[in-house]
């Protein structure tokens, strides 16, 4: 048994790219997990990844229960933490946090079930991309919901692009954060943006 004390600010930050699924995406996806001492959500295209002051023994998927999401989005503003007590041998993870609320069931998804999120560091790309490729289209609606899990809500890009290799964003102030962009699943051919001909 372990216990984790995250702010409830992060759990409710990271939980924004959640409010968007892709038709590859899972039941695993609508949770945070917390591996070693790093927090991460993903709906499939985006994921953003927080670096903690603790840390877990063994990885456990968070279940994103929307009332459990709006009481930390509550106590955010409070500076208040989240108290996760996290018992794999029983399959039970609780939650009560500095006000005083506790969770009212088990928030633990499963811990030691193969799914496709433990693979997840395998996406991040550990070095930048060497020169532009296939044009990125954006949905800024997904785009604006991704970068809110960013703490200063800005995020700065790689210098190059290629819509069919991950990406990596950072936090423009925090160095605690960082966010992957992976539009492959979702690829559409576009031609690259030019100033119109039209234009003189």
């Amino acid at each position: 048994m372990s216990e984790i004390s995250i702010p409830c600010e992060v759990i409710a930050r990271l939980a924004n790219v959640l409010k968007y699924f892709p038709d590859s995406a899972d039941e695993w996806t609508n949770s945070i997990r917390l591996e070693d001492n790093y927090a991460m959500a993903t709906n499939r295209c985006y994921m953003a990844v927080e670096r903690l002051k603790a840390s877990v023994p063994a990885p456990v998927h968070i279940k994103a229960d929307p009332a459990f999401i709006a009481q930390c989005r509550t106590e955010a503003q409070f500076s208040s933490n989240v108290f996760f007590v996290i018992n794999t041998a029983l399959g039970i993870v609780t939650a009560r946090t500095t006000m005083g609320y506790q969770y009212p069931g088990n928030l633990l998804l499963a811990s030691g079930t193969p799914n496709k999120l433990d693979e997840w560091r395998n996406v991040i790309p550990r070095t930048p991309t060497a020169a532009p490729g296939i044009s990125l289209m954006l949905d800024l609606t997904q785009f604006m919901m991704f970068a809110e899990t960013a703490p200063s809500k800005m995020v700065v890009f790689e210098r190059c692009f290629d819509a069919q290799a991950a990406s990596i964003v950072r936090d423009r102030i925090s160095p605690d954060w960082f966010g992957v962009f992976n539009p492959k699943d979702n690829v559409e051919l576009h031609d690259a943006a030019t100033l119109p001909g039209w234009f003189k």
